[in-house]
């Protein structure tokens, strides 16, 4: 679970929420799923 709270981390995946929000509606849902994606892998990574 350490490697998904890591300082580095949440201040990746605030940069990548605040540059999703940024790209135009029709790419957000891609750039989401792409985030959404990475955590899972993260989430399952830290669990082994």
């Amino acid at each position: 679970m350490d490697a998904v709270i890591e300082p580095e981390f949440s201040e990746s995946f605030s940069d990548e929420l605040a540059r999703i929000a940024e790209e135009p509606l029709a790419h957000r849902a891609e750039g989401f799923a792409q985030l959404e994606q990475e955590l899972r892998r993260r989430l399952d990574d830290s669990t082994r």
